[in-house]
This record gives C-alpha cells, sequence and structure tokens, in this order.
C-alpha cells in the first residue's frame, strides 16, 4: 500500500511540477524503496543529459606568429602593450605615431566547446552523492547482519552493486563542484530538471499527508478495502496509462492521501490503442437507480464506443473465509473453502442492482462482482 501510494504521489509531481514537502531525515530503508522505484528514471534523465548535454564556449589564448593574428580582445591588447618590442617596422599594417609597424608574435583568441559547466558539475554532484548513500546502506545492512549473526539478503545487495557500478565516460571530463548552483537549466531543461526533482525527492524523502498512515485506528476490513483499490490501480498501471487521480491531492498544508470510507476516490486510465478510458472508483455511490442505491467497495468501469453506458466489475474485500469443514453445509455445497455465504449473496446483491435503460427494458451493467481477500 506505501509503494502504490508513493507511486501516485511522484505521479501527481509529475503531472502537475509541484514539490511534495521535503523531510530532512529520511530513513535508509525509505531510501531504498525511493532510489528502487526511481532509479531507472534518474538514470533515463542521466542518459538524456549524456545525449544533449549542456554546453558553452570557453575562451583561451594562445601564443601565435603575428600574421596568424587575425581578432583581437582586451586580452590581446594589454599583452601587446606588456610587450613593444615585440612590434617591427612594415611598409604597410599599424600606424604607430610616424611609423608602420606590425607584431612578430602574440595572443591568439581560441574558442572551444567545453561541457566542462556548472550544471554538469551539479549533475555529477547527485550520481556521486546517490552513490556514496547507496555504499552506506550495503554498509549498514552487512554491519546489522554481522551484529545478529545472520546472513545479507544476496538479492539485495546485488540490487545495489548493481547501481553503484554504473558509469559513462563522459563524466570523467567534468570536474568537481564548487558552489552551489540554481540555473535556469538545472529547473527548466530536460533532464536536467527531472533528475534534479528526483534526486531531492530520494535524498531527502517524501512526506505525505493524510490518514492512510494512521494505520494503527484502521480496522481489518477497512484495510482490506485499500487493499483492494490500491491493488487493482497497480495491476491496470502495468498495461494502460494513467489519465487522472484524486487519490493524491494538494491542498495549502501540501500532499494528502484521499481515502476515506466516506470520501469517493477515482483514478481514470486509457487504453493504449482504443483510446476507451477505464475507470477505476473506491467507494463508488450508484443511486440513480429503480432498483435500491448501491455503494460497493470498488468498481471498475469500461467505456466502449457505441455504448451510452459502461460495462462494470464490482470487487469488494472481505478477510472472512469460510474453510468448508467435512460435514457442514458450505462444504456440502461449494466442495472448497471461500468466502462467507452471506458475502456472496452480497455481490449478487450488487449486480442485480446495477442496471441501465435500452430502449425500453432495463440491462444489467454489472458484468461480474468478485470478492477480493489479500494474498
Amino acid at each position: 500500500m506505501s509503494d502504490e501510494i508513493y507511486n501516485l504521489a511522484f505521479h501527481f509531481i509529475r503531472k502537475t511540477y509541484l514539490s511534495a514537502r521535503l523531510k530532512l531525515d529520511g530513513s535508509k530503508t525509505e531510501y531504498f524503496r525511493l532510489i528502487s522505484k526511481h532509479f531507472q528514471q534518474f538514470i533515463q534523465a542521466v542518459s538524456r543529459i549524456e545525449r544533449q548535454p549542456h554546453h558553452q564556449l570557453q575562451k583561451t589564448y594562445e601564443r601565435a606568429r603575428g600574421y596568424q593574428l587575425t581578432k583581437i580582445d582586451a586580452a590581446v591588447r594589454n599583452n601587446l602593450r606588456k610587450h613593444p618590442q615585440v612590434f617591427v617596422e612594415v611598409a604597410r599594417d599599424i600606424s604607430l605615431g610616424h611609423k608602420v609597424v606590425m607584431p612578430t608574435k602574440g595572443l591568439r583568441i581560441k574558442k572551444t566547446l567545453t561541457y566542462d559547466t556548472i550544471e554538469n558539475r551539479y549533475v555529477k554532484w547527485m550520481m556521486e552523492r546517490l552513490t556514496h548513500k547507496l555504499i552506506d546502506l550495503e554498509n549498514a545492512i552487512l554491519v546489522e547482519n554481522k551484529k545478529w549473526r545472520g546472513e545479507p539478503d544476496p538479492d539485495l545487495l546485488e540490487r545495489i552493486d548493481n547501481m553503484t557500478k554504473l558509469r559513462n565516460a563522459f563524466w570523467l571530463g567534468i570536474g568537481k563542484l564548487d558552489h552551489s548552483v540554481m540555473s535556469l537549466v538545472m529547473q527548466m531543461a530536460p533532464g536536467y530538471r527531472d533528475a534534479l526533482q528526483i534526486f531531492l525527492n530520494v535524498s531527502k524523502g517524501l512526506m505525505l499527508h493524510g490518514k492512510i498512515y494512521q494505520m494503527s485506528v484502521k480496522d481489518v476490513a477497512t484495510l482490506y478495502e485499500y487493499w483492494t483499490f490500491l491493488k487493482l490501480g497497480q495491476m491496470l498501471s502495468r498495461k494502460y496509462k494513467l489519465i487522472s487521480q484524486n487519490v493524491v491531492q494538494v491542498n495549502r498544508d501540501g500532499l494528502f492521501v484521499n481515502l476515506e470510507t466516506n470520501r469517493q476516490a477515482e483514478r481514470v486510465y486509457e487504453h493504449p490503442v482504443t483510446v476507451e478510458q477505464i475507470i477505476l472508483t473506491y467507494q463508488k455511490y450508484e443511486g440513480d437507480l429503480p432498483t435500491i442505491s448501491q455503494k460497493p467497495d470498488t468498481m471498475l468501469q469500461i467505456q466502449k464506443k457505441g455504448k451510452d453506458y459502461t460495462f462494470n466489475y464490482i470487487f469488494d474485500a472481505k478477510y472472512r473465509i469460510d474453510y468448508a469443514q467435512e460435514g457442514s453445509y458450505y462444504g456440502t455445497r461449494y466442495k472448497t473453502p471461500g468466502p462467507m455465504e452471506e458475502d456472496i449473496n452480497t455481490m449478487h446483491r450488487y449486480r442485480d442492482s446495477i442496471v441501465a435503460a435500452n430502449g425500453g427494458p432495463y440491462e444489467r451493467t454489472a458484468f461480474g462482482a468478485y470478492v477480493r481477500t489479500a494474498a
């Protein structure tokens, strides 16, 4: 549940370019959770910088013969003033008093393209900071396991090692950061902006406001409702594009989580091919019905082109199980353990009550009602 809430929070930040409230004392476990989720995004931002890095023209001076001196600036003039012995008389060149002279040597301006800018130094510094924190995390894991005489998780250590081994020759030519920077390049340029946003949130931690974190005052049924809604949303996110959501919102106090039993929350997805919308709603209220009003825990609505109503699927979170003991009515009828029979009847009620008019008679638009249990 925490992972999905963090995903929605970062989706909200990315869509609105707002900053979440940062906390300076993020724990190592929180850091690893965030870096695991957003490490690839950070690498993609850095890769984009490597393909199109910020650059500037650097002016340097080199010694050259007199006839090679073309354009001059204040530095070249000052050098010639300090060394008058380099001038010789010629038939046609610079008129100096009653003489015509030219320099035999001097400084020539040379402009070269350099990527060693303050913005690129800052990105390199961010990469080094993230690497150091990963190394600290690895050391902490090894120390803790040694303390309790346990074996560290090899998969976890391998993931950390893979993160710290990423290198690119481009950054070898970038110097060290010697002062802070906050330029328009870091705030607005593609790649730089994304890398900075991820670095700030990952390194300092993200503080969300919402009653979902008051887990101690939530009963089991409420937690199962949260889990069902968030888990279904996570599964849909793998195949469909998230268009909008109001689970994570913002007010004057910062980000807060909009998941309460008396409030409706919604996540809208889009099919990548048909562009049809898929709506997942928590505490969906169906009141405009010829039957009685219904309010299932979670409803999945699928829009279809050519239809003026949606295809609905209902999910209710249940944690009670009938174990179908031998000789019991439940065991005789259903053969295997499953949800309580009154919960099954509730699903039938939801399915049969949600209808829509179709040229006269009402048709059932709920094509399935399912009991969800936490795995």
